[in-house]
């Protein structure tokens, strides 16, 4: 069933079906602004109090302005730096990548799934997202399209920033490798399948190569949210977990809060995944890359 809001002030389209929720905001740069299991009410995603949802302002700062919460999509990269190559080649990217700076078109929207796309202002590449009710929850069906004559590396990572609450569990396929990324870059880092409470203060953001099989989940009691994937479409996984470490906003406590992210390309920085890893994703000159993530809710 499709039904329209408004979130801040900003149309809204609420996508609801046996097991999930959806509450999408194309102009906020086609963010979910909430998933929630449609039987139970569990809200999935965290919502932050210091910095409420508002219009974005492309390339301004995202960890300090719109760090809202929800659930974003980072694309060609998610640090600020300098894109690697081609014509682009010293380009500025914007901090969290363009697509959630910018107003998302919407292509079709339907009881049975929503399609929005955006065309990237620095880079010429259109990015497609459809969203569509399954039993069990969402299939979020992505298209990235290179009009131009020139490969385009990138990374993309989807940035969903989940409510937790301490004894939630992170589940991981047996045999998960994952090391930590920024100032501790390649230490292996032993996932903590308990969720640490927010007075252990601590952040961290760990990466690895997509486990096969290609999943991840949290579950709280019975209730879980698991995602899914092919990890020859989705290369990577990324883990931020910030148990009362970190804050974007200054002088504000600490967040409590867990992104879990399957992405395309290791980290960050497109400079560091595509010149030196030489693990970020392509897209073909005037081709178009594809891939699929499923998520199942659980009471």
């Amino acid at each position: 069933m499709l039904a329209r809001s408004e979130v801040a002030g900003e149309d809204a389209l609420i996508l609801t079906g046996k097991s999930a929720r959806a509450t999408v905001v194309p102009g906020f740069g086609g963010k979910i602004a909430s998933l929630a299991d449609a039987r139970s009410g569990r809200e999935w995603l965290w919502q932050n109090d210091r910095l409420p949802f508002r219009e974005p302002v492309y390339d301004a700062s995202y960890t300090q302005e719109f760090d809202s919460g929800g659930w974003d999509e980072c694309f060609p990269a998610v640090a600020r730096g300098f894109f690697p190559s081609g014509p682009w080649a010293g380009t500025a990217i914007p901090d969290h990548g363009e697509l959630w700076g910018l107003p998302w078109e919407v292509l079709d929207a339907t009881d049975a799934r929503i399609t929005l796309a955006a065309s990237g202002v620095r880079f010429p590449l259109r990015f497609t997202r459809t969203i569509t009710l399954t039993d069990s929850g969402l299939q979020l069906d992505y298209r990235a399209t290179n009009p131009t004559p020139f490969d385009f590396p990138f990374l993309w990572c989807a940035h969903p920033l989940l409510a937790i609450e301490p004894g939630m569990e992170l589940l991981l396929p047996d045999g998960t490798e994952l090391e930590t990324y920024g100032r501790d870059l390649g230490k292996p880092w032993p996932w903590p399948r308990e969720l640490p409470p927010p007075e252990a203060r601590v952040a961290i953001k760990a990466f690895g190569r997509s486990p096969r099989p290609g999943w991840a989940a949290v579950r709280a009691g019975t209730s879980s949210l698991r995602f899914e994937w092919d990890p020859a479409m989705v290369t990577h996984l990324g883990i931020w977990l910030n148990a009362g470490g970190w804050a974007g906003v200054p002088g504000a406590p600490p967040y409590y809060n867990l992104g879990l992210e399957p992405g395309i390309g290791p980290g960050d920085d497109l400079n560091l995944a595509a010149s030196i890893l030489n693990e970020a994703g392509t897209i073909p000159a005037r081709g178009h890359r594809d891939w699929i993530l499923q998520l199942h809710l659980t009471p």
